[in-house]
């Protein structure tokens, strides 16, 4: 599948967002990872319109749909100000700040080009070729990215990409620099979720247990006052 590439500017208002929301939605059905695009594109998006000139002027979206991943980039009208990733406990002191850390979380590559001009900030996000993947590790993921999403969480099912087997990317939305790896992968032919650093977590038919577990190491420690 040769890649799709489609490109529109939009005038630099906040209420463009929608219809840049409504139009790629209609662009990547069908895509496995649309609701991380969209989140991805909004966040690009909202940075463009609120800190850049594009207030003033307007944006463009790009999105390249290829075979197993999807680039999603927004270029502006510049301004003295350089997208970065905010360190951790700094979400907290930044307003907005979150939104690049979310799109760094969500995708396996991002970037931003150019300078106070005209900047364009991208994000590539890949999903796993069904026939090069074993089946039944994906499915357990897939099962516990969902309840953890019922739970609140970002959580997405990641290509192995260098890794050896296939992982879930949990983030904790209201603290992006807490984020896990869990795996899934069999021990004496039984399945097994493992932590990032090959710590066994639980058998794969305990999804609450494993579930929570993952919860407990996400929620960030609340210093008592003194």
């Amino acid at each position: 599948m040769s890649a799709v590439v489609w490109r529109r500017s939009f005038p630099g208002n906040a209420i463009e967002l929608h219809d840049v929301r409504k139009l790629v939605t209609a662009l990547l059905a069908g895509c496995p990872v649309l609701d991380d695009a969209i989140t991805c594109l909004e966040e690009l998006a909202s940075n463009a319109v609120i800190h850049t000139r594009s207030c003033e002027d307007v944006f463009v979206v790009e999105v390249r749909l290829a075979r197993n991943s999807v680039r999603i980039a927004v270029e502006d009208a510049g301004g003295p100000t350089v997208p970065s990733l905010l360190s951790p406990g700094q979400e907290e002191m930044l307003e907005g700040g979150r939104g690049l850390a979310i799109v760094a979380a969500l995708s396996a590559h991002m970037g931003v080009e150019g300078d106070t001009e005209g900047r364009v900030v991208w994000a590539e996000l890949r999903w796993i070729a069904a026939e090069t993947t074993p089946a039944s590790a994906v499915d357990y993921l897939e099962q516990l990215r969902d309840r953890l999403q019922i739970m609140g969480f970002l959580a997405r099912v990641c290509p192995a990409d260098g890794r050896a087997v296939a992982y879930l990317r949990v983030i904790n939305p209201e603290a992006t620099s807490l984020t896990e790896i869990v795996y899934a992968a069999q021990e004496a032919e039984q399945w097994h979720f493992w932590w990032g650093w090959a710590e066994k977590i639980a058998t794969v038919d305990d999804i609450e247990a494993v579930s929570r577990r993952i919860a407990h190491v996400l929620t960030p420690v609340r210093r008592s006052e003194s």
